[in-house]
């Protein structure tokens, strides 16, 4: 560990010891994620770890099945001391309302919450048309838990820190395994992130090919590549992605997205793969 996450290593020993949750925040690649997993496996208590993407999916379907959002809550947290959520990043109002749901049962339960953002609480949800939204999750967050910033100097996400292969080519073959185009994936409408949980959690390995460079590629088209990529990685699948130019020209000018830096380091960690990928 470099001093900062030693630091916040120790911090989250001293919060356990007070009953008090923290919530970890700072640019991406410091290691937030690799600390969150460090202090979830540790803790002696009943637990669970989540990614946002995934909590708020389950509570939506859940809540179908059984009737309701509160019950679906009551199933999340049901036995728990301690619940971990990492990538703490909001961009719909929806999944705002359904994030305050939530927290107001873990701290109603005196759950403890540890988690993890690359933006402190009041830039939750930045867009500032729905800014008071989330004015009571910000103030429960500042109320209830310790906000702590991890700002090293060192973005860890290295080429080939992260498993999987970014590859700039053309056509040939790819590895054993699901194969889908970047426009089957991301252009069209018909996808939804429980759609992209769904498929990650059935295919174990993944092939995208024909990434463009993001400014042709439009918002929307771009904004499902952030969530697809997100929940790959926190998946762990074995990935490969295809792309038609290096990281740095798929990312020059692209659209106002937010959130595309956790991307683009993301795909800065894969290793630089030697296969040539074609798009299908």
């Amino acid at each position: 560990m470099d001093p900062g996450q030693a630091a916040v290593a120790a911090r989250l020993d001293e919060v356990t010891r007070r009953r008090r949750g923290v919530y970890l925040w700072g640019p991406v690649g410091r290691g937030k994620t690799m600390l969150l997993d460090s202090f979830h496996s540790a803790a002696p208590v009943r637990k669970s770890r989540w990614h946002l993407h995934h909590l708020l999916a389950h509570l939506q379907s859940a809540a179908h099945e059984l009737g309701g959002i509160d019950r679906a809550v009551a199933e999340v947290l049901d036995r728990r001391a301690l619940l971990c959520v990492d990538e703490f990043h909001l961009h719909d109002i929806g999944d705002a309302k359904l994030l305050e749901r939530l927290l107001n049962a873990v701290f109603a339960r005196k759950i403890m919450l540890v988690a993890t953002s690359n933006y402190p609480p009041e830039g939750l949800l930045p867009d500032p048309l729905f800014h008071d939204k989330i004015e009571a999750v910000v103030t429960a967050l500042r109320a209830r838990v310790d906000v702590v910033r991890l700002d090293g100097e060192i973005d860890y996400r290295r080429p080939g820190s992260r498993p999987g292969r970014f590859v700039v080519g053309g056509p040939v073959e790819t590895a054993a395994g699901v194969t889908f185009g970047f426009d089957r994936l991301c252009a069209t409408t018909e996808l939804s992130t429980r759609d992209y949980l769904e498929l990650a959690a059935r295919h174990r390995r993944w092939t995208i090919t024909g990434v463009p460079p993001l400014r042709t590629a439009g918002a929307d088209a771009t904004m499902r590549f952030r969530v697809l990529i997100d929940i790959l990685v926190d998946a762990g699948v074995d990935l490969t992605v295809c792309a038609r130019a290096p990281v740095g020209e798929l990312f020059r000018d692209p659209p106002e997205v937010p959130d595309l830096d956790r991307i683009r380091s993301r795909l800065t960690a894969l290793s630089e793969g030697k296969v040539h990928c074609g798009a299908k």
